[in-house]
């Protein structure tokens, strides 16, 4: 399963899901002045705007879900959260985010049988796909960082950022998916996550996900 696959499956299945989304992400307080007026909250690493007249979204803050939300918003584009789940497939980033430093990025849960995959971009998007699949977060274009069996091989990808002071500043915009194996399961996007290259500061944190 490709990137490519993926965008393709996304200009023919969004435009009649537009008006509902399912996602995973981590989601934060929406603290700073907007013109919307009506978000509460938005999702890390990409900026959707949410907000629900139903839930306290307060306790879903800082760490991975899925969420269910309907498009609304009288200025803006805000998603309305109906309904929170937990997530079936999460991305999490750990190391130094610094030139000749090592980073990592886990697809989750750990301990389960299936397949992984990963993709980074330099921007970022929110396009519904399905209520399974979930809402593609990266934008075009985007690149493979890799995949692989989650049971007879690590579901990470690890390297050492160039020593290349001109890669400071850059933000790096990363999204995974996984599947079961045994009996084979659907195809899950995670969260997203995402990290600015900052000026080397010895020394490197070594990755810990």
């Amino acid at each position: 399963m490709t990137f490519r696959i993926l965008a393709t499956l996304a200009l023919f299945v969004a435009p009649a899901l537009a008006q509902t989304a399912t996602f995973t992400a981590i989601i934060e307080p929406a603290t700073q002045p907007s013109i919307c007026q009506e978000e509460t909250h938005l999702v890390a690493c990409n900026g959707a705007l949410l907000k629900s007249t139903t839930l306290d979204l307060n306790q879903y803050v800082g760490k991975p879900y899925r969420f269910t939300a309907k498009l609304g918003g009288v200025t803006c584009n805000v998603w309305n959260v109906t309904a929170v789940a937990g997530a079936p497939a999460t991305l999490t980033f750990c190391g130094s985010a610094a030139p000749g430093c090592p980073i990592r990025l886990r697809v989750g849960p750990s301990g389960v049988i299936g397949m992984w995959f990963l993709w980074w971009s330099p921007s970022s998007a929110f396009v519904p796909l399905d209520a399974t699949l979930g809402t593609l977060m990266l934008g075009a274009p985007a690149y493979s960082l890799g995949s692989g069996p989650t049971a007879t091989a690590t579901p990470y990808f690890e390297t050492v950022l160039p020593s290349s002071p001109a890669l400071v500043g850059l933000t790096v915009f990363a999204q995974g998916a996984r599947m079961d194996i045994g009996p084979v399961g659907p195809l899950q996007l995670t969260n997203p996550t995402c990290f600015t290259i900052a000026p080397f500061m010895p020394p490197c944190a070594m990755p810990g996900c």
